[in-house]
This record gives C-alpha cells, sequence and structure tokens, in this order.
C-alpha cells in the first residue's frame, strides 16, 4: 500500500488565521484515514433537533427535518411517549460528479420524548411543512381521560 503525501504551499500566518493550518492538516489527515465519509461506527447518528411546548389545552411538538418528505415520516404514540422517526435515502452520484464535500445525512432516525402531561391518544395533529414536523397533542381532562379499571 502506498500513500502519497501532497506538496504543500509555504503558509505565512498573516494571511491566515492562526489555527487553520492545522485544521487543515488533520482535516487532510482525517480523508486519507477514511475517506470522505465517515464509517457507520465512527459516525454521529442523525438526530434531528426538537422542542416541546406546553399550551393550556395542548402540548406541541416540532422536529426540523429538512429534505424529508411527510411520507418518509413515522409518528407513533404509545404509553404517553411520542416518537418521530423516518429514512432519507442517499442521493443517486453520477459518474461525471465529483464531490469536494458531503455533509448532509442520510440513512434513518428515531427520536422519542416522554410528554409532560397526559395527552388523548385519540386527539394527534401532525403536520409537516417547509421541512419542520407539527404535533399538536390534545391534553386529558380528567372525564376524558380513558380509565382502566383494576379487576380483582
Amino acid at each position: 500500500m502506498t500513500t502519497a503525501i501532497a506538496k504543500r504551499e509555504p503558509r505565512t500566518l498573516a494571511s491566515r488565521e492562526p489555527f487553520q493550518a492545522i485544521r487543515d492538516d488533520f482535516e487532510g489527515m482525517w480523508r486519507q484515514l477514511v475517506g470522505e465519509r465517515m464509517p457507520g461506527w465512527l459516525s454521529t447518528p442523525m438526530m434531528p433537533a426538537l422542542d416541546v411546548k406546553e399550551t393550556p389545552n395542548a402540548v406541541e411538538v416540532r422536529v426540523d427535518l429538512p429534505g424529508f418528505a411527510a411520507d418518509d415520516i413515522n409518528v407513533q404514540l404509545a404509553n404517553n411517549v411520542l416518537t418521530v422517526s423516518g429514512t432519507r435515502e442517499e442521493e443517486e452520484k453520477q459518474e461525471n460528479e465529483a464531490f469536494h464535500r458531503i455533509e448532509r445525512r442520510c440513512g434513518s432516525f428515531s427520536r422519542s420524548v416522554a410528554l409532560p402531561v397526559r395527552v388523548a391518544e385519540e386527539k394527534v395533529d401532525a403536520k409537516f411543512r417547509n421541512g419542520v414536523l407539527t404535533v399538536s397533542l390534545h391534553k386529558c381532562d380528567n372525564g376524558k381521560c380513558r380509565k382502566i379499571k383494576v379487576q380483582e
């Protein structure tokens, strides 16, 4: 196995920030070690950001999912835990394309969040607009929550 080391132009600190040269060297070594994309065991999982907001009548969960389609998203509610999952497929690469950087993630994700109050499982609305999933969950009123009778 042969490793080619590219010769670089001399650097001057006056024209660059002080740590940029170190950053460039590290990124070059990293690309030689693992390539442009990190293998699965080194990469961080896709973890979309989410917000949970409580209003007087509901709980609203907003999840940032840019680049997803509504059909790629799954929303489940069980035992007062909301789970949002989905899959984004990798784009097909053409032979005449040369990528210089690949940072957008593809693959699957799953986020679960325990809700801060009891919600009515039959009153859940999910809307997906402009890359943001908004799930509205209506709070249970004492009389409207499903009561489970304990049997002797």
